[in-house]
């Protein structure tokens, strides 16, 4: 997905990073805040550590936090599309001046939660401040602009606000001395203070007098402030880091704990969910539901107690059929799937127990449901596909996290694969939204587990993507594409069924689609299916002289690449069409884009090229003599020497051996 998936719409904001408009994405209503972070005077690290922090960023999912949904970069700038909310708590400070303690007692609650989330993700804010805390509706706080200034530059940690003051700088930052996250935990304090009091607690003229007074005065809290309040801020603004309050201390702390009234009723609420009764009781009581989910929201498990107490309860109503609205069906599973999703990316210790609990949940809810559920059906299995990446990744106790794989594995095979689920979501009366995020989801799992085969091959689908790859929406084209090249991945499992069904030929055909996106994916697809063995390179072969003319045109560098791809692979299992390749133009093609990046990029700078992909599809075929003859023979021959010479080692490599090959008879 790029730039062209959304209307940019307007202007909103701007920094020393770059600027931020306001977005929708095509074909749906959901509005977005598209940043765009200028390349020009970064450093190649600057740069990479950016695409690192996305990274991060990109996985993590808090209700207190402003969500990444999308990134992408060209040669001259980022671009992060996040969720779009309004409301600056800088423009609450100047309206109302100062806020009553309740009110900053809520904000900081969620304030806490969202640090602590962070925290424990190792991920430091280092710019907390009212202008990067957003108010939504219902009043839910959300953290934003955090991670990119500090991948950006090493001059971050002086960090200040708009007017240039460092009035949230903690002592440590002050006196340039080496700081962690407590950093943020001391601008939390000065927030709450400035909200509370109206101003904050430092303030001078200048800036070195500002200094003075954040390392050397005392905080002076107001007389009308709580005891329970003015001892919260007393932590947070210690002078001292090592003394600061800090986790796990500070999720305790009777300013922000859970009220006594709110455990009281969970434990009830557990003791009414053993019986029958009870649990019917419950599950018909809306209030009594959010009261149980309400530790699985905070996402970051503060209290594992607490978030094993509320599974527990969930697993009695579950079990008692006690859950009959499918809304309430749509909550349940989408809250307990994003609380494991986070859960696991805490990688803590302790963690057996709480993931037993959360995959019987998970397990029960979704056989109650059939693998179905209500209108946020898509956004479930999105989360599902998220939850399969953590439990594959996790390096933790391998024997439970095979088991939760195949479980997950098989809950997709009942679910969203099934044959019937499948003709619903991509029948004609489905969206092209629908249609479109079903067949990513498809792509996705393909690409994730070879696993996944039997199920994707019993739900049915392969008529159906036949159709798709002729569709008039050249999206739906696309993600038909991407979807076939993803079942190939792994193995050859469905190479019978794309001879037996046609789709090869239409692959082919796409190749000379006019929509950019569906030539780069079929491009992919062919690629993949010529990769393990050669029982389609027949069909394959009348792609040569298209993807030759394509290499040639004005397209992108991962079409280049994925057209590259496929002369390798179509020489990978036999020597059949390497004449095909010469004759045909496919060698002369890979010669041409070799040079033209070698005069566009002599340096080897620009990471994003299709250099390193035709050096090493040529390195791929020059084992076969037609091919080495004809390149040896080629006016580009001597560039090869100079590639050799390159500070990029992969470049260097793949020159060093199609030179030592090419030699040879």
């Amino acid at each position: 997905m790029g730039v062209e998936n959304y209307h940019v719409i307007e202007l909103v904001g701007e920094g020393s990073f770059g600027k931020v408009y306001k977005g929708r994405r095509k074909f749906t209503g959901q509005f977005v805040a598209m940043k765009f972070i200028l390349k020009h005077g970064k450093s190649k690290n600057d740069i990479q550590n950016l695409r690192q922090e996305i990274e991060i960023l990109r996985k993590l999912k808090h209700e207190n936090i402003i969500q990444m949904l999308d990134s992408f970069e060209s040669p001259q700038e980022f671009c992060v599309v996040t969720e779009f909310a309004q409301g600056e708590l800088f423009e609450i400070l100047e309206d109302d001046q100062c806020l009553p303690e309740d009110e900053v007692q809520k904000i900081a609650k969620q304030l806490v939660s969202a640090l602590h989330y962070l925290h424990s993700n190792r991920i430091i804010h280092r710019d907390m401040k009212p202008q990067n805390i957003l108010i939504c509706a219902g009043g839910v706080v959300k953290l934003c602009d955090f991670g990119f200034a500090r991948a950006m530059s090493n001059n971050t940690v002086v960090l200040r606000t708009h007017k240039g003051t460092p009035l949230y700088m903690a002592p440590e930052l002050v006196r340039e001395k080496p700081y962690d996250h407590t950093v943020d935990l001391w601008a939390l304090g000065v927030i709450l203070y400035e909200l509370y009091v109206g101003q904050p607690p430092f303030l001078a003229k200048t800036i070195f007098t500002l200094m003075k007074h954040i390392t050397n005065d005392p905080v002076m809290c107001p007389e009308t402030m709580s005891a329970n309040f003015r001892s919260f801020l007393t932590g947070l603004l210690n002078k001292d880091p090592h003394s600061r309050l800090t986790w796990p201390e500070l999720l305790h702390h009777p300013f922000v704990a859970e009220p006594l009234e709110d455990v009281e009723a969970r434990d009830k609420l557990e003791n009414n969910s053993r019986t029958v009764m009870g649990a019917k009781y419950i599950g018909q009581d809306n209030e009594a539901l959010s009261v149980i989910l309400l530790p699985l929201k905070s996402r970051q498990c503060r209290d594992q107690d607490v978030a094993t107490q509320s599974l527990k309860i969930l697993l009695n109503l579950v079990a008692a059929g006690a859950i009959n609205s499918t809304g309430v069906l749509d909550e349940i599973c989408w809250e307990v799937i994003n609380f494991t999703v986070n859960f696991l990316r805490l990688k803590r210790s302790d963690y057996s127990d709480m993931l037993i609990k959360c995959f019987s949940v998970i397990k029960k809810l979704f056989d109650s449901s059939g693998g179905g559920f209500g209108d946020s059906y898509i956004r479930h299995w999105v989360a599902m596909v998220e939850l399969y990446k953590e439990v594959s990744g996790s390096t933790q106790n391998a024997s439970n996290m095979a088991g939760y794989q195949s479980m997950l594995v098989e809950l997709f095979g009942n679910g969203l694969l099934n044959p019937n689920n499948m003709k619903r979501l991509l029948g004609n009366s489905s969206s092209k939204e629908v249609k479109v995020n079903v067949l990513m989801i498809v792509s996705e799992v393909a690409c994730l587990n070879k696993d996944f085969y039997k199920y994707i091959h019993g739900s049915n689908i392969l008529e159906l993507l036949k159709g798709f790859l002729t569709h008039e929406d050249p999206d739906i084209r696309t993600n038909a594409c991407r979807a076939l090249g993803s079942m190939c991945r792994h193995n050859s499992y469905f190479y019978d069924l794309y001879a037996k069904y046609n789709i090869v030929s239409l692959l082919v055909d796409r190749c000379y689609d006019g929509d950019k996106h569906t030539r780069k994916f079929a491009c992919f697809a062919i690629s993949n299916a010529a990769f393990h063995n050669d029982f389609l390179y027949e069909e394959l072969s009348r792609c040569i002289p298209r993807i030759a003319n394509l290499l040639l045109s004005e397209e992108d560098y991962k079409t280049k690449g994925n057209a590259c791809g496929i002369f390798s692979n179509l020489v990978r299992h036999s020597n059949k069409f390497c004449n095909d390749l010469v004759s045909k133009g496919a060698m002369q093609a890979m010669l041409k884009v070799v040079e033209d990046w070698f005069i566009v990029d002599p340096n080897h700078a620009i990471s994003e090229s299709p250099l390193e992909v035709a050096l090493y599809a040529l390195a791929k075929v020059c084992r076969h003599a037609p091919c080495r003859q004809f390149l040896r023979a080629s006016d580009q021959y001597p560039i090869f020497e100079k590639l050799r010479q390159s500070s990029k080692e992969k470049i260097a490599e793949y020159a060093s051996f199609i030179l030592n090959e090419s030699s040879q008879p």
